[in-house]
């Protein structure tokens, strides 16, 4: 089995990797859509690097899947309109 080494990150290399703001990522947070933080001191919170990785990368799956999903509605929604065409062109006849 595959050993993840550990890494904790401070907010500042949080932000940069998802680019989301501290408030924002606070309120995604409290609704469970993102890890959550990990408490290092009576002030400080960190998060960790894998988890954080694995959610980015779940995040681009996700956009991937939306992205091939479009393109099949897109298909069907022109071969809708090629078999409507037909119709029509067949009815006139």
């Amino acid at each position: 089995m595959a050993t993840t080494e550990l890494q904790i990150i401070r907010e500042r290399e949080r932000f940069r990797m998802t680019a989301i703001s501290r408030v924002q990522w606070w309120r995604l947070e409290r609704e469970g859509k993102v890890p959550k933080r990990i408490p290092l001191g009576p002030n400080s919170v960190g998060w960790l690097r894998h988890e954080l990785e694995q959610w980015i990368n779940a995040r681009a799956g996700e956009r991937q899947l939306a992205g091939s999903a479009a393109k099949a509605n897109e298909g069907l929604r022109l071969g809708r309109e090629a078999n409507d065409k037909k119709r029509r062109l067949a009815s006139k006849a």
